[in-house]
């Protein structure tokens, strides 16, 4: 599974300064030129082949099989989480 932007956000978060000004640098020197009209899947397909090509990753990440794109979301009985939450928050 590809992380999500928040987690690889995270794992920076941890890494030592001179580690995240390595990754600032990188992301300076070989951001991608996007064309502002791409859709996200040409976004997509253009960064991870950068990526590959800098070493960076070792194969590009198969996408999504229908399977495991069938997500059904748990329903819960009771009040909705989001209201339980902004009430324990008062």
């Amino acid at each position: 599974m590809t992380p999500s932007s928040e987690q690889v956000i995270e794992t920076i978060r941890h890494l030592p300064v001179f580690e995240q000004r390595k990754i600032l640098d990188w992301l300076e020197e070989y951001k991608p030129t996007i064309d502002e009209k791409a859709s996200e899947e040409e976004v997509e397909a253009k960064v991870d082949r950068m990526l590959l090509e800098r070493g960076i990753l070792k194969e590009i990440p198969a996408g999504l099989t229908d399977e495991e794109d069938d997500f059904e979301p748990l329903e819960i009985e009771g009040e909705p989480l989001s209201e339980t939450i902004i009430r324990e928050r008062r």
